[in-house]
């Protein structure tokens, strides 16, 4: 309003010049250069309102679209599956996975207005047993006798158990995104590090809530040593990222059959053992009851979300979702995390 208020004031005393020339030219007849000059200095001031005009609307609608773009409001939806095959959550997780990248890709390209997925995290105690395989081959530590099946995945770290009496929980998030938006001061500088660190410190304070004291190690969490007890793995990480999104993520022992564990080389860690929840509170002999696998999804999701340190005006965590009774559970997650159900055959 100020700029129009004196651009008005200039160009009406430059055309008041301009009528004055013209009367001395009809008095003295010899003033054309007046007239010229006059002319000339009023199309130079209206060119540059023109520009400066254009200059400020460009460099509004810029400011506009750059706060609107670097601050959206992002959620992450969390749901309990209950007890389910392997195979069934890594389905979902990959169609989650692949369609976040996709929805991402198409943003910066401008491709679509539609919005950002949702980042999602999906709590599961798998009701098959299954030994999984990273990147890196690592076979010479499964058993030979094949009794269990083995997946290989593209996730980092070794060989791995995952069964029942486990929690599992499977970020698909973009974690870069979410190490931006960390406001804890002591967050490290690298978002894998930083996403890696979270996840152990959501597990080591499910087993601190259980009075077992425990200490992060080679990306993972570990029991301390007791009574001449040799400190055990309690939870383990791995993770698979395209386009800073994540897939796999963290399982933690809670009555889990640690046989399983004594039969291969765990995390390429040869000689080191497992244990579990139950199996902690037995040894250390404490006065707590063994919690349940649906009791510790619930702690563990919500020591996570805490973890993140994120502000709550650009970043919403919904609370867990039980579809542990859903026979649709799969269909149900995928749309309402915006993403199709799967192809059924």
């Amino acid at each position: 309003m100020y700029l129009n208020s004196v651009l008005s004031m200039g160009i009406s005393s430059l055309f008041s010049g301009l009528l004055c020339a013209c009367v001395r030219v009809l008095r003295e007849g010899n003033s054309f250069f007046f007239l010229g000059l006059h002319a000339f200095i009023i199309c130079a001031f209206l060119l540059i309102a023109k520009l400066a005009s254009l200059f400020f609307k460009k460099k509004e609608k810029r400011h506009c679209s750059f706060v609107l773009y670097s601050y959206p409001v992002l959620t992450m939806k969390c749901f309990y599956v209950g007890k389910r095959t392997y195979q069934s959550v890594l389905a979902v997780q990959e169609r989650l996975f692949n369609s976040k990248i996709e929805r991402q890709i198409s943003i910066q390209r401008k491709e679509t207005t539609l919005p950002l997925l949702p980042d999602v995290a999906i709590l599961v105690e798998h009701a098959n047993s299954v030994y999984t395989l990273g990147r890196r081959d690592t076979s010479a530590g499964l058993p030979q006798d094949g009794a269990v099946e083995v997946v290989r995945t593209k996730r980092g770290g070794g060989i791995t158990y995952l069964g029942p009496g486990q929690v599992t929980m499977y970020p698909i998030a973009n974690i870069q995104r979410l190490w931006k938006g960390c406001a804890s001061p002591q967050k490290v500088r690298s978002p894998i590090e930083w996403f890696s660190a979270v996840l152990e410190q959501s597990m080591m304070q499910v087993a601190a809530a259980h009075q077992i004291p425990t200490h992060p190690y080679k990306t993972g969490v570990w029991a301390d040593t007791y009574k001449g007890t040799n400190a055990r793995k309690l939870g383990s990480i791995g993770l698979q990222l395209g386009s800073w999104v994540s897939m796999h993520g963290a399982a933690l022992n809670v009555t889990t059959d640690l046989s399983y564990f004594d039969r291969i080389v765990m995390c390429e860690l040869p000689g080191k053992s497992a244990t579990s929840l139950s199996q902690e509170i037995r040894l250390r002999q404490l006065a707590v009851e063994v919690p349940s696998v649906a009791a510790v999804a619930q702690l563990l999701y919500a020591n996570f979300t805490e973890n993140l340190h994120q502000a709550p005006d650009r970043y919403t965590c919904h609370p867990v979702l039980d579809v542990s009774t859903r026979d649709d559970w799969d269909t149900f997650l995928l749309e309402s995390a915006g993403c199709e159900p799967l192809d059924r055959k």
